[in-house]
């Protein structure tokens, strides 16, 4: 084996990875600046988290006790009259976006959207998905 050609080879592939390294990054489809990179991460994360926000379904009370007492309940709130009530699980499927658990009457759902949800607002987004507003 030649080493010669070995030391030059790896010698110019380190001169070329050196030159990126300044103020840029290396993102497989060429050079980027720092704040370019972090934008382009961030733009990830956030697409991340819309991809993992899912529509309200109807599960049943077995499936909706199981979950209460699977993981520490964030934010587990119920209405005055105790007609509805929410928790949401205090570990992140993605993100900000964690598993969310309704149950108006003795309807039960499950939802995923973020952990910032108001106990009103996770209402509102069930009655509206399931037509469950009265007129």
């Amino acid at each position: 084996m030649n080493t010669q050609n070995v030391k030059t080879a790896a010698t110019k592939t380190t001169e070329t990875w050196a030159e990126g390294q300044k103020s840029n990054y290396y993102l497989g489809d060429g050079f980027t600046s720092a704040e370019g990179y972090a934008e382009e991460v961030r733009n990830y994360w956030l697409n991340r988290e819309a991809a993992a926000l899912k529509a309200p379904v109807e599960i049943d009370v077995h499936r909706f006790h199981d979950a209460l007492g699977t993981l520490y309940p964030l934010n587990w709130a119920s209405s005055e009259n105790g007609n509805c009530e929410t928790f949401m699980f205090a570990e992140m499927y993605c993100g900000e976006v964690t598993e969310i658990y309704a149950r108006i009457g003795v309807r039960y759902f499950c939802l995923r959207n973020y952990n910032h949800m108001t106990h009103a607002q996770i209402i509102a987004s069930v009655k509206e998905a399931f037509d469950l507003n009265q007129k």
